[in-house]
């Protein structure tokens, strides 16, 4: 029993090693900043609407779009729709009447899924930069006139938009969870970035150089972050700019987000290992891809292992249960709770969660 509990405390040690290391570089290099360029330029650009059943949100969508500040004749938007049964294509031409800019609907005749609606359609894009976004969610007004500013240095491949989380109308745990998560989602993007590069992109919004899309073929649940390594290879960075905001409602039901998480992760972790040769080449290989690996893909197994190796100890040792008021203590407990739990998700997600299944939760929140 002793050599157990000196596992499970090693187990527990090297976990908060990876994980304060982790924080604590990225902090650090969060800090550096960036020089911007002064002159502010707008080059022609495609926005990408991924649709698929969004009758829920898309009249939401369609006015946050509208709103866009962006030169008129200088963007596109394009519905790109993957299959939709319900009355999305009806919605897009009711609340498109008036619609300030250019627009079209593209239907996906390729793959059912996101990565497939996006394989047929990247190929056709002849705009300098192109844009993707998600139905669910809403783009603050300057988000793209922000964005389009990092492609000045010639060195970035893409770039990417900070999430903000809409405080729902029900379920705060849910909305907590995901506020405290994106504290330190944005330092460690943040560090990555000055760095050289992210290792994961926020779904919501993000902007490509076209020219660095050909040839790309998407295979995986995270076509974001699947997108962004294409580029990494091709010698470019991909950069997080916190000023360009784009705002999301996470699932209030606990399932769906659970789900979502699975889903996430197990695309992470085969991207991840799909990449494994850019390991040792640049900052990137040298630093961000190990700590991506460590954090998403070692770590989760020690905390699976750890967690069940502290509840054989529990039914062995009856003393045991007064750990468990650990979790009890306020803000510490629902923290330790939350992570153990995303750890573990991610653990086991390789064997659940395929598909391209919308969130009707945050759906529903995002239309009040």
């Amino acid at each position: 029993m002793l050599s157990l509990l000196l596992l499970l405390l090693s187990l527990i040690v090297i976990v908060m090693i990876i994980f304060v290391s982790y924080t604590l570089v990225y902090y650090y290099y969060s800090k550096k900043g960036t020089i911007k360029p002064g002159k502010k330029v707008f080059p022609k650009a495609t926005l990408i609407i991924a649709v698929y059943n969004e009758e829920m949100v898309l009249k939401k969508k369609i006015e946050n779009t509208s709103k866009i500040n962006y030169p008129k004749d200088k963007l596109e938007v394009i519905f790109l729709n993957d299959y939709s049964i319900d009355k999305s294509l009806e919605i897009i031409k009711k609340e498109t009447k008036n619609f300030p800019f250019k627009f079209k609907v593209v239907n996906n005749k390729q793959e059912k899924g996101k990565p497939g609606a996006l394989n047929y359609l990247l190929p056709k894009i002849k705009s300098e930069i192109t844009f993707v976004t998600d139905s669910d969610s809403l783009i603050k007004e300057d988000a793209l006139k922000i964005l389009v500013q990092d492609f000045q240095d010639e060195m970035v491949g893409a770039t990417n938009a900070q999430i903000n989380i809409l405080k729902p109308g029900e379920s705060k745990e849910t909305y907590k969870e995901e506020k405290d998560y994106r504290f330190f989602y944005n330092i460690w993007r943040k560090g990555e970035s000055n760095l050289d590069s992210v290792s994961i992109c926020n779904g919501p919004l993000m902007a490509f150089r076209t020219k660095l899309l050909t040839g790309v073929k998407l295979s995986s649940s995270v076509d974001d972050t699947e997108l962004i390594f294409s580029i990494i290879k091709k010698g470019f960075r991909v950069v997080y700019n916190s000023q360009a905001i784009v705002y999301e409602v996470t699932p209030t039901n606990y399932l769906e987000r659970t789900t979502q998480k699975m889903r996430r992760a197990r695309g992470l972790i085969h991207v991840y290992l799909k990449n494994m040769d850019l390991l040792g080449k640049r900052n990137f290989g040298k630093i961000v891809l190990p700590y991506a690996i460590l954090t998403h893909v070692v770590s989760p197994y020690l905390v699976f292992f750890g967690t069940l190796i502290y509840f054989f100890i529990l039914f062995k040792i009856n003393l045991s249960f007064l750990t468990l008021g650990f979790f009890l203590i306020p803000k510490l407990g629902p923290f330790a709770r939350s992570f153990i739990s995303t750890q573990i998700i991610m653990a086991i997600s390789p064997f659940f969660a395929k598909g391209w299944n919308t969130a009707k939760s945050s759906r529903a929140e995002l239309t009040k």
